[in-house]
């Protein structure tokens, strides 16, 4: 039998790719995982970053890598990934004195970070959790990208969700869409979300607590577009499709529909990349 053999040549980036998550912890351990978590972690808790409970913060890890390692593979590049866990909940969302402990550490200790992902929803806003959001964004320049939630609320006029709705440079808050695309019932949503992304029904790596366990689960939620959309944007400036993050200049964005008015935009991606060797080899 005759066969085809297509094969491609890929690009190293220059550099690696760092990103941590704020979450319920990482499960350093999950063989889609291993070797990708950091070595250091953060913790505002009793207990280790990489004893994930709960199994958010597995499962969006997962969902990071394999949106960024789709990338790659669509764009035929590779790039070292290094993913930070950083722990400030349990088995439930802990009080927002324990997410500004867990940021103030990783802005204090951590050194080279592209962007984090938090999927905190607190529906009160804390002056101590905004000046930190704001030293982290716009002082030490990265980005952060943070659920909307998920009660199928207008933000801004029939609730409020924190650190979205911190009107912060450089922070930008993440709403849920199915994968045609239409707005996910319960995704918040609002002039307050500016980027949407599919978070419906996402398998990804979970937390193996014993032999019988799959290591895989699938969850929906704005946690799940949150990470999706961090992959595509630091991918983006990597290769130098934009210079930037900035929450007020979307052009790497286009508008797919709208609900009650506002617009529901995505991540615009290029049909063909142009890598120059500054960017890759």
């Amino acid at each position: 039998m005759d066969c085809l053999v297509r094969t491609y040549h890929y690009h190293r980036l220059t550099q690696k790719i760092k990103v941590a998550i704020i979450d319920s912890g990482i499960d350093a351990t999950h063989p889609y995982l291993k070797g990708y978590v950091s070595q250091k972690s953060y913790s505002a808790t009793n207990t280790n970053a990489f004893i994930d409970n709960q199994g958010h913060g597995t499962h969006v890890a997962g969902v990071f890598l394999t949106q960024l390692e789709t990338l790659f593979d669509y764009y035929h590049l590779v790039a070292p990934i290094e993913i930070v866990a950083a722990k400030y909940f349990e088995s439930s969302p802990s009080p927002s004195f324990q997410l500004t402990a867990v940021l103030a550490n990783l802005n204090l200790n951590e050194t080279g970070l592209d962007a984090i992902n938090v999927s905190s929803t607190g529906d009160k806003s804390d002056l101590s959790e905004r000046r930190e959001f704001e030293y982290t964004t716009q002082v030490l320049k990265i980005p952060v990208f943070a659920a909307a939630g998920n009660n199928g609320l207008i933000l801004l006029k029939n609730y409020e969700a924190y650190p979205c709705m911190y009107r912060i440079k450089n922070l930008f808050c993440v709403g849920n869409l199915e994968p045609s695309h239409k707005l996910f019932p319960l995704s918040n949503f609002g002039h307050a979300v500016q980027i949407y992304d599919v978070g419906t029904n996402i398998i990804s790596s979970y937390p193996i607590h014993n032999p019988n366990d799959a290591g895989i689960a699938i969850m929906t939620g704005t946690s799940q577009a949150t990470p999706r959309t961090m992959a595509n944007m630091v991918f983006m400036k990597k290769i130098g499709v934009i210079s930037s993050f900035d929450r007020d200049n979307l052009d790497y964005t286009r508008t797919i529909s709208s609900h009650y008015n506002i617009p529901i935009r995505v991540i615009k991606f290029p049909e063909h990349l142009r890598i120059t060797s500054s960017l890759a080899q």
